[in-house]
């Protein structure tokens, strides 16, 4: 039987969808503390506002993206656990079956064999019989 793959393409996915949230954080991050100083204008001041808020956003998005990314990777477990103990279970079967055709097959034969010997007796006594009937017949 085959085993299950351990890498799931889905897991590399997350992982590379984890990687683009740290990214970005880190970009809003780094344009924040560096250019907020410089800004001093109502519309760069707005600007800093979007980043803060967008950097809120993204921790919570990280947030709900990690309880995901877990729950998903115990839900695959489980379910790669549940096609190994199938699986194990199939192959326990085919093994059970395997013996019990076996054992079929060695009950036939011992059957065959005892109506053989049966038969065998059978006609053993039947020639016994005509031999002594003729026996009796000539006397």
């Amino acid at each position: 039987m085959t085993s299950i793959p351990s890498a799931n393409p889905m897991l590399v996915d997350l992982n590379e969808m984890e990687n683009v949230f740290k990214k970005l954080f880190e970009l809003l991050e780094k344009n924040f503390k560096r250019e907020s100083i410089f800004y001093t204008s109502k519309e760069e001041l707005r600007l800093i506002d979007v980043c803060v808020e967008a950097k809120l956003i993204l921790q919570e998005w990280h947030v709900y993206f990690e309880v995901f990314q877990n729950r998903f990777k115990r839900n695959v477990k489980e379910v790669k656990d549940v096609f190994v103990s199938v699986e194990n279970d199939l192959d326990e079967t085919f093994k059970q079956n395997e013996r019990l055709k076996d054992q079929l097959l060695e009950a036939s034969l011992a059957e065959d064999i005892k109506n053989l010997v049966i038969t065998s007796c059978m006609e053993t006594r039947n020639k016994d019989l005509h031999v002594e009937t003729e026996s009796i017949s000539k006397e």
